[in-house]
Order: C-alpha cells, then sequence, then structure tokens
C-alpha cells in the first residue's frame, strides 16, 4: 500500500474514531445501553424482533460487541484506534461494523 493512501486511510480512521468518541461522551450511558439494547430487538427491517423458543445462540461469537465494554475502554485509552479497540475487547473482524 502506498504511503499516501495509508496516511489518507489512517486520518479518516482517526477522523472517524474521534467522531464516534465526542458522540458517545455527549450521550449519557442509559441512552447508549438503551440504543443498544433496543438495536438488538429489532430485525433488519427496523420490526421489533419476535423471540422463539429454542437452543440459544452459541457462544459470544454471536453477541453483538457490548457497548459499556467499548465505552469503558476509549474512556481508559483515548486516541485508540479501531484495531486496537477490536483486539482489546475480543470482537472478531467480521463482527466489526455489522
Amino acid at each position: 500500500m502506498s504511503t499516501v493512501l495509508r496516511s489518507q486511510l489512517e486520518a479518516a480512521a482517526a477522523r472517524f474514531a474521534n467522531e464516534v468518541v465526542r458522540i458517545l461522551r455527549a450521550s449519557s450511558l442509559a441512552d447508549i445501553l438503551a440504543e443498544s439494547n433496543d438495536a438488538a430487538a429489532r430485525t433488519a427491517d427496523g420490526t421489533q424482533a419476535k423471540r422463539r423458543p429454542g437452543r440459544p445462540l452459541k457462544g459470544a461469537e454471536n453477541a453483538p460487541p457490548r457497548m459499556d465494554l467499548l465505552v469503558a475502554y476509549v474512556k481508559s485509552h483515548p486516541g485508540a484506534k479501531g484495531l486496537e479497540l477490536r483486539t482489546a475487547l475480543g470482537i472478531p473482524g467480521v463482527q466489526w461494523g455489522t
């Protein structure tokens, strides 16, 4: 990857991370937790998901990233990049941004 492209991508990632941190800091923890719980209970078209009886999902690989852990990590590691966050919180790459 060229140096110019790499630096442009790093700058874009830093801007994105800073904006996410700014938004999280401006929000209350209750709002963040309510949003993450509400989002987990909705389908792709925005309707309320209906839970059917059956086997529970297998392991943490199917669970969405926990916002409280993300907020705590960002507060204790200002300026952390996305890869650092993902690695520290054990979020697989396929779940990041989905």
